[in-house]
């Protein structure tokens, strides 16, 4: 175990007082007091062995009584300091400040029913806060699986991954995934690089003000603070790679001719239902024709937001959304 697994031991706060283990005029404490009286009949007197020991020995008897207290005080004391060890790794509101890193096995963190946290092996990971408002956590390095109940339980919003990556133009920059009530795993693969998959529910990501939204069976990654265009697991090779050639013109400033060509070709390749993610990614774009083909294209596959027979005008991106996660984002 090197210095920093060794720091992390103490890093879970400490539940009980251990002075008193040294001075017993500190305060007593439940657990302590209990595990005292248990081995009170193997206490040393400060001379001898226990007389009954002493009596085994001269008579050529095997103490068996005296080691099985001792097997019994034992299997006590392991027991109890599972115990103080497991509660060590719950994190309770209110709490901050707290670091964690998983030394030789994988980290298992609980937040009472309301979620839990896998940190994979050598993965570091702080509580930033828990407030009434916000539970944030900060992934420094290696897996995190969250596993969150679903609303109401937990409000969509109230779960938040935080993930340093570097400095942008000369400030600090993170990436959050914001929970929305699902199951999700993140994946710091080096410095500025992050990879979000999501089993159940979904999540947002965000980098300032550009954030992408990953519904279950979909991915997005973030390089260099770049929030890239999520995909489905199942999406084709072509529109990956126009997806790929979409972003490279976004985060290099291309010109709106060349995304307008980018949009273009993305949407009359887009056939299959779970298409309609990156289409819908497309419609923040700034530029409105881009923002007419996709709307096309997400007709085709979904139909019109409010039911209309007919296309009639341009959706909001929010008011695709429900039709979305409720109909072709769910298409297996």
């Amino acid at each position: 175990m090197n210095e920093r697994d060794a720091d992390s031991l103490w890093d879970t706060d400490y539940l009980w007082d251990p002075d008193y283990l040294w001075d017993t005029t500190a305060p007593v404490e439940p657990d302590v007091a209990a595990l005292e009286r248990a081995l009170a009949p193997l206490r040393w007197s400060g001379s001898s062995a226990p007389e009954h020991v002493l009596t085994a020995r001269a008579s050529g008897a095997r103490p068996w009584r005296w080691f099985a207290a001792a097997a019994a005080a034992a299997a006590l004391l392991l027991a109890w300091g599972a115990a103080a060890w497991w509660r060590g790794s719950e994190l309770r509101p209110g709490d901050a400040g707290r670091h964690f890193v998983a030394g030789q096995q994988a980290l298992h963190l609980a937040m009472g029913e309301l979620a839990t946290v896998t940190l994979s092996v050598g993965g570091e990971l702080e509580l930033v806060h828990w407030r009434d408002d916000e539970l944030r956590l900060r992934l420094r390095r290696g897996r995190l699986q969250a596993d969150i109940a679903e609303p109401p339980a937990v409000v969509a919003g109230f779960f938040v991954v935080e993930v340093p990556i570097g400095s942008a133009n000369g400030e600090r920059a993170a990436v959050d995934i914001v929970d929305r009530g699902c199951r999700f795993e993140v994946d710091v693969e080096r410095v500025g690089e992050v990879a979000v998959t999501v089993q159940e529910g979904a999540v947002s990501v965000a980098v300032g003000s550009r954030e992408a939204w990953v519904p279950a069976g979909a991915g997005a990654r973030v390089v260099d603070g770049f929030v890239g265009t999520p995909l489905f697991a199942d999406a084709s090779g072509d529109v990956r790679q126009l997806v790929r050639l979409y972003d490279k013109s976004v985060r290099g400033g291309s010109s709106a001719e060349e995304r307008r060509k980018l949009a273009q070709k993305l949407a009359m390749l887009s056939r299959a239902p779970h298409d309609a993610l990156p289409l819908w990614h497309l419609l923040l774009d700034d530029d409105a024709f881009v923002r007419k083909i996709v709307t096309e294209a997400l007709y085709r596959l979904a139909g019109a937001p409010d039911g209309s027979a007919v296309l009639e005008r341009v959706y909001r991106a929010d008011e695709w959304l429900p039709l979305l996660r409720g109909g072709v984002w769910r298409a297996r």
